[in-house]
Formats: C-alpha cells, sequence, structure tokens
C-alpha cells in the first residue's frame, strides 16, 4: 500500500478538525481571528493527532492499520465540538489602525508568503529523509516504532540497541508520533512524505506570526517584521526539514502571542490557548524545557521587581494541567524504556559537573562564537536578535515598566544564556570537538527563539512610543495594557 490521495488528504485533514474542534471547545472560533486560526488548529491539532498516535500504539493488537487510529482522532475531534463552548466574544483583539491601501497591500503580502511557504514545503519533495538530524534522529525513532508495531519488548530492544545508533532516544515523542501516523496511513515507510506534517508547521509559524504582529502594530510595520523572519536561511530550511527545532520555535511564538492576547482582552480563551501551546512546546524537543523554566523565572523574577509579590493567582488555570500532563507523560515513557540524555549521563560526567569542571577553558569559545556567528551575523535572524538586545540596553526603564516587555524579554535572555551554558558544559568539550558542536547545532537551537524576538520587537515598536515608526496601539495604552 502507498500513500494514495485519499489518505494524503487525511494527513492533513486529520489534524485541523481535530484542532478546529479543541480550539471550539476553549472558545476560539474562526471569526477570533481568521488570519491565526489555521496555524493555530494545525498545531493544536497535530498535539491530539500526536496523542492519539500514541494511545493506539501503547495499545497492544494483533494487526495495526490507519483506519484505528484515524477513527480515534476523529472521534476525538466530534466529542470535542459537541462539547465545544461558544466563542467568547471578548476573545477578539483589533490591531492598530493603518490607511485603507496599508490594509490592503498587508493582504497582498499574507498571499504572497503563504504562496512562498507553500513553494518552499513542495522544493522539499525532491529529495528524501536520509541525512541529518531528520533522518538520524527523528525518522529513525518512527521507523523503529511503526516497524515495533508499538512501545512493545521489540521497541524497547531496538531503541537501546548499539546497532541501531539512536542517538538522544531521550527526545520528546511529538516528531516521531506524527511521521508514525504517516507510516500509518501509507501502510509503510515513506521517505518523504513523513515530514510533510513536520512541514505543514512552517506555514503554521508563518501565519500565526504574521497574525500576531498585525494585532500589535501598524500593517507596514507587521509585513517589514514577518519579511525579516521569513527571509532567514534557517527559516527556508526549516520549511524542507522534518527535524524538532521549528515545532520548538512554534510552540514558543504562539504560548507568547496567547498570553499578550489574553492580556489584552482578559478572555480566559486565550489563556487557554497558551496552556496548550505550552504544552505542545514541552513535547517537541529538549530545550522546550529550558525555555518553560525561563518563563517561569521571568514571571516571578517581574512580579518581584514591579510589586514585590508574586501574582499566583493568575497560575491557576486548570488548563496548565495540559503542560505539567505532558511532562510527566514525557519523564514516565523515558524512565520505563531507559532512555537517558547524553547531557545528564555521560562518560565524562554530567551537565552540572562539566559546567563547573570546563567552565573556564569552554565560557570564553561559547562567548565568542555566539557574539560573531548569532548576534553579529546578519544572515543567522536578520539582525533581529541583535536589535532585541539593542532595545533592551537602550530602554531598561521602559521595558521593566511594561510586563508585555519585560516577562517574555527576560524569558528571552534567560533561554538564551541557558543555551550557552548547555554549551559550556558541552561532553563534545572533552575530546576537542567544542568547535564542531557549536557549528552545527547552536544556530539551529537559538533560532527556536528568534520568531518570539520578532514577535517582541513588534510590541516593543509602539509600546516604547517610538513615534519616528509608529503610533503606539489603543492596546498598550490602555489600563488593560499597563495592567500586571
Amino acid at each position: 500500500m502507498k500513500l494514495g490521495i485519499f489518505e494524503l488528504l487525511l494527513v492533513f485533514l486529520g489534524p485541523l478538525l481535530a484542532g478546529a474542534g479543541l480550539l471550539r471547545s476553549i472558545g476560539i472560533g474562526w471569526r477570533s481571528d481568521r488570519l491565526g486560526y489555521c496555524g493555530w488548529a494545525w498545531l493544536t491539532g497535530n498535539l491530539l493527532a500526536a496523542l492519539v498516535t500514541f494511545v493506539y500504539f501503547a495499545i497492544p493488537l494483533p494487526t495495526r492499520s490507519w483506519p484505528h487510529v484515524e477513527l480515534m482522532l476523529l472521534a476525538v475531534a466530534l466529542v470535542l465540538f459537541w462539547v465545544g463552548r461558544k466563542r467568547d466574544p471578548a476573545a477578539a483583539v483589533v490591531g492598530p489602525a493603518g490607511a485603507r491601501a496599508e490594509t490592503i497591500a498587508f493582504r497582498w503580502f499574507v498571499g504572497f508568503v503563504i504562496i512562498l511557504v507553500v513553494l518552499r514545503i513542495l522544493a522539499a519533495t525532491l529529495w528524501p529523509v536520509l541525512v541529518d538530524d531528520e533522518a538520524n534522529f527523528w525518522a529513525l525513532k518512527s521507523k523503529i516504532l511503526f516497524e515495533s508495531g508499538g512501545f512493545n519488548a521489540a521497541f524497547e530492544q531496538r531503541m537501546n540497541s548499539p546497532i541501531a545508533a539512536v542517538y538522544q532516544a531521550d527526545y520528546p515523542l511529538l516528531d516521531p508520533l506524527l511521521q508514525a501516523r504517516v507510516f500509518l496511513l501509507a501502510g509503510q515507510i515513506t521517505h518523504v512524505a513523513n515530514r510533510l506534517p513536520l512541514q505543514g508547521f512552517a506555514l503554521a509559524e508563518a501565519l500565526i506570526v504574521m497574525s500576531a504582529l498585525r494585532r500589535v502594530a501598524r500593517p507596514w510595520i507587521a509585513a517589514c517584521l514577518s519579511l525579516l523572519l521569513l527571509a532567514c536561511s534557517l527559516e527556508r530550511m526549516q520549511a524542507g526539514n522534518g527535524g524538532g527545532d521549528l515545532i520548538v520555535g512554534l510552540g514558543a511564538l504562539a504560548t507568547f502571542d496567547a498570553w499578550l492576547m489574553w492580556r489584552a482582552s482578559g478572555s480566559n480563551a486565550w489563556g487557554r490557548l497558551a496552556a496548550v501551546s505550552l504544552a505542545f512546546m514541552l513535547w517537541s524537543k529538549n530545550e522546550a524545557f529550558l525555555y518553560a523554566l525561563s518563563i517561569v523565572v521571568a514571571v516571578v523574577a517581574v512580579d518581584l521587581l514591579r510589586t514585590r509579590k508574586v501574582e499566583w493567582k493568575r497560575m491557576a488555570n486548570p488548563w496548565l494541567l495540559a503542560p505539567l500532563a505532558i511532562v510527566i507523560l514525557h519523564v514516565g515513557f523515558n524512565r520505563s524504556f531507559g532512555f537517558e540524555s547524553t547531557f545528564s549521563k555521560h562518560v565524562e560526567g554530567n551537565l552540572l559537573a562539566l559546567f563547573f569542571e570546563q567552565f573556564t577553558q569552554t565560557l570564553p569559545d561559547v562567548v565568542r562564537y555566539f557574539g560573531r556567528y548569532l548576534f553579529a551575523d546578519p544572515d543567522f535572524s536578520n539582525w533581529t536578535l541583535t536589535a532585541f538586545f539593542v532595545l533592551l540596553v537602550c530602554f531598561p526603564r521602559r521595558v521593566t515598566a511594561d510586563p508585555r516587555l519585560a516577562i517574555p524579554g527576560f524569558a528571552l535572555v534567560l533561554g538564551i544564556l541557558g543555551l550557552m551554558a548547555a554549551f559550556v558544559a558541552s561532553p563534545a568539550a572533552a575530546t576537542n570537538q567544542l568547535g564542531w558542536h557549536l557549528h552545527t547545532a547552536a544556530t539551529r537551537v537559538v533560532f527556536q527563539l528568534v520568531p518570539c524576538a520578532v514577535l517582541w520587537l513588534g510590541v516593543a515598536v509602539p509600546a516604547l512610543d517610538l513615534r519616528a515608526f509608529s503610533a503606539p496601539s489603543p492596546a498598550s495604552s490602555s489600563p488593560e495594557g499597563r495592567a500586571s
């Protein structure tokens, strides 16, 4: 059996339907934001698709075929639609007004971006998944799962076999499960179509970032910042890649965006979406745990700085059980199969011990690399990351006075510092391979944070009252925009 037209349609329609059902259940409809809706539906729907696929492979069955998992996903979607609530009218957030010609031009820009990203996705069908991390980390794990027929003894044996050489076996399951679902639909292992669900996240990210920027800045500023992100070389590469870095950045971006809308509107619907997006991020790649910790530290630090007390009530959101459940699922799964990170268990020592042992030796190289190839290299982020740090340094009081800038800004800084610390403690330094590790990994993992930095810039232009570039938005000057 091969992936026919019907099965190919199911690759896309199944998650979109499930995502629409989940969005309805949390109070978000098509009219809440037409541009971002499809991106959110693809994100949330694939999270549900991966969870359903996980349950499917966890159930011992004599034979496996795609109708089983697709019917389970359809049932979940129908239940979510059935129990769904009406769209919360307060969930709609309107961006700053622009001239009519400016607004029309932005709509044409959106169409151009959609065509551009789709062409990037289609271009990747010219080469199979055979090399690099998308093959050796992600696709290999999904192939072993599909061939083993579930999470069974055969799966454990092959994953822990030195012959299979499954590096980073402890990585979260979101990516491999989505690829395994495509294998089920095809009835066999594929080498091109299995990356389609992951490539779809490139279009979802483009839609969400344009939607988010349009809500915080004028149309021409939103278009310029979106273009800066989309023109990055790594952004182009990720549209044709089945790795996990894109979905980390997408999850962080969607969490940041939903949090901003929750602050602007006061609607709990966006708080629920932020929690679901955070769960999505945490199941994507190990760096997500660092970013989640950075968010918590940033929230607590900003609260203490501004009011000298922590507003714990804002975290009393029952939907935060979703990311907590994902963490428990991930940790429990790895422990049950004996998967451990090379950073926590390595012949040279664990991460903390290596950090202190190698600090003086590796820190200068890490700082030099980050400064030269990431912050000062225009090809890396088109100066967006540099602009982020410049605004932090030039307007520290204004940034700390506005929680919409202070909390995500501090979280971004902590995330970058955490990544630098991880490279300082890299086991590769013990074998004089730190340069190789930085060259092959640093740009990819730091770029996970660039979409959030771009959105932060979109918030900063009106919030910092840079009148030479933009008039302040209503949200930034309203009491809700200044509230903590």
